[in-house]
């Protein structure tokens, strides 16, 4: 039927050709049409027997439809004529029937139905201006009879076949393009128990002898076709021989060749003709497979392909016993809980016991090759195969069947990443050089690693800013990649009963407060690298701290250090010359020098007769580095506590005159007092003008190093950062009003607790490779300074546990626990938390850290035997 309505012609569907199961009760169907249309529609609704099948009609209880509508065409009607296995629904208007009538029952004529409604319709639209025929046929209505016919039919399809469903949604599927209520009703009666389908693709060919119908093309766990449908419903069906899937690309619509076949795309789904090509591959699992793999690498942002591919890969691995399909499965599972199209699925993976099994079944029944392509069909990146290749080689690390298993994989990473990611492609070599070893390539895994620890970018900057929850104690933060290659080299490079005492010895420097370390180092070493492991480990452990001696440290004569000396291994790594570091600390320059000849108010001068062991300390230090005199004066008053050096002219320090009572708590040893000046003179050595007023920052500097401290410094540089450039005028501005020393640290501590909370969470929420901040820079540049000070105290004094002691002692805030770390050691107190799980040291953790780095260093054993040696 044929309506015109604004200038537009357009066919209304009047009826549909839906296949029927063996057995299927018509009249239930129309007892569910009737209902449904009471219900859902709002109708008056009887059933009235046909002489073949039944009618449905419905009628509108009111509203615009009885407006409208003729009186004489005031009902739907609906009727269901079966034939073998179909059944004809037409739709279409006419006169209500009186169903009490005798006359009327078994009488109705469609054809005169429909002329009758096609008449009434014309009538109503020249007269009310509306499409009334609309109302039912080629409507939203009409559909959704349709539709709901379609529905009840594939319910009869299922239950007739003993309750049978698809199991998976393929509604979901890339491969699968909307259906029609027949094409649905169709393909519920024509899917056998267990059978899924894949594909569903329109295409602009026709079935022979059937002008109006298309073909569509179907493909299921174990079988395709090609069923026409035209628009009344089923019309051919011609199934199709197993075969490979031939697609001819061309401009336009593409030409398919399967099982003796031929047909043409529509331009709207060429590509994916071409993409299920592979779908045409035997056997169901291998279908189910590859029909998973397809909607998941072609899925684009598109998330119901990728949750159809899992279903499919959940049902494949009941189904089948491979690893490689449970690998899948669990990549595909990670995979669907994020939003990222580049996820490092496999680096976030913990061994729990599944993946345990997995990768350690793997091997078995899984060659290199095999995953090398499977690696490949999976467009994994070259960091998901590192990831991979982890995983594998962490649940076997002593397995050479695992390690020969990974070597492709990481291979091709290595290969790939060339050019790209040093830092990525330094991860791949790490894993190949274990995988290499582990299959008996040795040489080749050292010279690898000995090459790549050669190219290393610096990471000595990991050491002085660590993530805020790193455990130093714990071998967390740091230079962890060169500590991995060092790590693999005692192993490949050892003997049996023998280690590698020189990389030992490398990563005891890099992580010396993890007591293992020492204790291998220990066990492994003789003569002073031994007797300094011993050094270090007794510090850490309970009661080490406690036993500082109060004599006089044997005396002997100092020689002078070459430049070479002082600037290249004195000065921290990190801040030596062409460093990011070394070129902001010539910002950090503003301290105002107090007046020299108001010194006598307060302080005494120093002499070889009144302080001998200062003196000393004095005389050594400036031959050491090369410097010209430098005084010393025992202040009183105000600066009673602490120790301070300046550059002037001439140079000098100030020292507490509390640090000489033997009975104040912040007594020093001399050689906890020549710790501290041997730092004093380095700052005057290295131009470390880092503090305006050295006596208002002692508080804050001393409770912990951070950027509070910059403060007063570069408030100008610091305006450009934001939120702490507010912070660096309010300071600047407080300085002016705050006469009172001691004030002015009870407010700059305040600012202190803000400013550590802003850098925690910026710290706390960057992802693990990431740019440094300019804000970490300055940190770390006054961070260093301090280290390089402690490297040249701890050359002076040759005391490492003096040195820590001085620090202790020359803090405020550390002061308290001292008692604290000498009973239970180093180890246990640099790793005390709070109770939300906060690391309370960490800062004292990464100074303590260095100085013994650099205790247990051939730099610091180089030094003392030429520069410093007591007799």
């Amino acid at each position: 039927m044929k309506t015109e309505n604004n200038n537009e012609t357009r066919t209304s569907d009047r009826k549909r050709v839906f296949q029927i199961p063996a057995g299927y009760e018509l009249e239930r169907l129309a007892r569910d049409l009737a209902e449904w249309l009471k219900t859902d529609q709002g109708m008056e609704t009887e059933v009235i027997p046909l002489k073949e099948g039944r009618l449905i009609q419905g009628k509108a209880s009111g509203g615009r439809l009885s407006r409208l509508i003729h009186r004489k065409a005031e009902s739907l009607h609906v009727a269901l004529i079966p034939s073998e296995s179909r059944v004809t629904v037409w739709l279409g208007q006419g006169d209500w029937t009186d169903p009490e009538k005798p006359e009327n029952s078994g009488k109705f004529r469609l054809r005169h139905m429909f002329s009758y409604a096609r008449e009434t319709a014309e009538s109503v639209v020249e007269t009310a201006a509306t499409g009334i025929s609309d109302l039912w046929t080629g409507s939203e209505t009409a559909d959704a009879v349709f539709e709901f016919v379609g529905r009840q039919i594939a319910d009869q399809f299922r239950a007739i076949s003993g309750g049978r469903a698809e199991e998976i949604d393929s509604r979901l599927s890339r491969y699968v393009e909307s259906r029609s209520a027949v094409e649905s009703a169709w393909m519920a009666g024509y899917l056998q128990s267990g059978e899924i389908l894949l594909a569903w693709l329109q295409t602009d060919s026709r079935p022979p002898n059937h002008p109006n119908a298309e073909w569509r093309f179907l493909m299921t766990t174990e079988r395709s076709a090609l069923a026409g449908f035209s628009d009344e419903g089923f019309a051919a069906l011609q199934e199709l021989a197993q075969s490979r899937m031939a697609v001819t690309d061309a401009f336009g619509k593409d030409t398919v060749t399967l099982g003796g076949a031929e047909w043409r795309t529509r331009f709207s789904n060429d590509m994916l003709f071409q993409e299920i090509a592979p779908l045409s591959v035997p056997g169901p699992l291998d279908r189910l497979y590859q029909a998973a793999r397809l909607n998941i690498i072609h899925r684009d942002k598109d998330r119901d392909p990728l949750r159809y591919g899992r279903d499919l890969l959940h049902h494949l691995v009941t189904l089948s016993g491979d690893p490689l399909h449970t690998l899948t499965r669990m990549y595909v599972d990670h995979l669907a809980e994020t939003d990222d199209p580049e996820p490092a699925l496999f680096h976030s993976v913990t061994l729990t016991p599944e993946w345990l099994t997995l990768t350690r079944a793997l091997p078995a029944e899984v060659s290199g090759d095999r995953l090398h392509r499977w690696a490949e069909s999976w467009k994994l990146s070259p960091w998901n195969r590192i990831g991979l290749a982890g995983l594998i080689q962490d649940a076997a690390p002593d397995s050479a069947v695992h390690a020969e298993l990974i070597l492709p994989l990481l291979n091709r990473a290595r290969s790939d990443l060339k050019k790209e990611n040093r830092t990525r492609r330094l991860m791949a070599d790490i894993r190949y050089a274990q995988a290499l070893g582990r299959v008996g390539k040795q040489p080749e895994a050292v010279r690898l690693l000995e090459e790549r620890l050669s190219e290393l970018p610096d990471e000595t900057l990991a050491d002085l800013l660590p993530a805020p929850d790193a455990d130093l104690t714990k071998g967390e933060g740091g230079q962890l990649m060169r500590v991995r290659m060092l790590e693999l080299l005692v192993d490949l490079r050892g003997v049996p009963d023998t280690d590698d005492v020189d990389t030992l010895r490398a990563l005891g420097v890099l992580q010396p407060l993890v007591p293992e370390r020492l204790r291998r180092l220990r066990t492994a070493a003789d003569g002073p690298v031994r007797d300094r492991a011993d050094t270090v480990l007794n510090l850490l452990e309970s009661g080490g701290l406690g036993t500082a001696s109060t004599e006089v440290p044997p005396q002997g004569s100092a020689s002078p250090l070459s430049p070479e000396d002082i600037q290249g291994r004195i000065r921290h790594p990190a801040s030596r010359e062409g460093t990011a570091i070394h070129k902001l600390q010539g910002m950090l320059a503003a301290k105002k020098v107090p007046d020299h000849s108001s010194l006598k108010s307060f302080a005494k001068r120093v002499t070889p007769e009144n302080h001998p062991e200062v003196a000393s300390a004095i005389s050594d230090g400036t031959v050491l580095f090369r410097m010209s005199s430098v005084e010393a004066y025992i202040a009183f008053g105000d600066l009673d506590t602490g120790i301070r050096g300046y550059e002037a002219k001439p140079s000098f320090i100030l020292i507490g005159g509390n640090h000489f009572e033997t009975e104040s708590p912040v007594f020093m040893t001399p050689a906890e007092l020549r710790f501290l000046i041997g730092g004093e003179l380095a700052h005057i050595k290295f131009g470390h003008e880092r503090i305006t007023s050295r006596e208002v920052w002692e508080g804050v500097f001393d409770k912990a190093l951070t950027f509070v401290e910059l403060v007063p410094v570069v408030g100008a540089y610091l305006s450009k950062l934001g939120r702490f450039g507010r912070m660096a005028g309010q300071a600047t501005e407080m300085a002016k009003k705050v006469g009172n020393v001691k004030q002015y640290v009870f407010h700059a501590q305040n600012m202190l607790t803000t400013t550590q909370d802003i850098y925690r969470r910026k710290s706390g929420t960057a992802p693990a490779v990431r740019k440094r901040t300019e804000e970490e820079d300055l940190v770390g540049a006054f961070r260093v300074m301090q280290l390089t000070a402690d490297r040249a105290g701890l050359i002076l004094c040759g005391d490492p546990g003096a040195a820590v002691r001085a620090i202790f002692k020359s803090s405020p805030a550390l002061l308290p626990d001292l008692p604290t770390a000498e009973q239970y050691g180093l180890f246990a107190f640099l790793s005390r938390t709070d109770d939300r799980g906060a690391l309370m040291y960490q800062e004292l953790a990464v100074r303590v850290a260095a100085l013994f780095s650099f205790y247990l260093s051939e730099e610091y054993q180089q030094l003392k035997a030429t520069g410093y040696s007591f007799s």
